[in-house]
């Protein structure tokens, strides 16, 4: 439940996953990093994604 919490912490959502008013977000990109970061097993698949699409990755 903590990496739920973070990403909510990190979407501007309560614990409950409810909006908050005037709360910072990360962006789209932060989002992403975070999340591969965690999950490291799901980067093989984009890797060959962006191999068959011709992009380096990053």
């Amino acid at each position: 439940m903590e990496l739920l919490s973070d990403f909510y912490t990190l979407c501007g959502k309560t614990e409950e996953g409810e909006e908050q008013e005037f709360a910072a977000t990360a962006t789209y990109g932060e989002i992403k990093k975070w999340f591969l970061k965690q999950f490291p097993e799901l980067n093989i698949k984009r890797k060959s994604i962006d191999e068959i699409l011709g992009k380096t990755a990053a």
